[in-house]
């Protein structure tokens, strides 16, 4: 029972990973890196000598080690975390028990 349950992931799985390629390959075909939507939601500014950079200063902030830099880099890394394949978050959410009480 166990053998047939895992067996029938693997069709899953490598549709996910066909998916995924596919999506990624028309990011690129499409540049949407470069499109400006994808750059006002990432808040990119240009760059002083080239490139651009985030306005965005928490590293908690982009899937890719490298997003705050790097849009097609960022791009692809949100495409892996649509399927939870993604960088473990480098923070830990506060339970909201230990925020402290407000006075009035």
């Amino acid at each position: 029972m166990c053998c047939a349950g895992l067996c029938s992931l693997a069709p899953r799985v490598a549709f996910a990973d066909d998916y995924l390629a596919e999506l990624r390959s028309r990011a690129d075909a499409f540049d949407l890196a470069r499109h400006r939507q994808w750059r006002l939601l990432l808040h990119y500014e240009p760059g002083l000598f080239a490139g651009v950079t985030s306005t965005a200063d928490s590293n908690n902030f982009f899937l890719a080690l490298n997003g705050k830099t790097r849009p097609r880099a960022e791009l692809k890394a949100t495409l892996r975390a649509f399927f939870g394949r993604r960088r473990a978050p480098a923070f830990s959410i506060p339970n909201a028990d230990s925020s402290p009480a407000t006075t009035g």
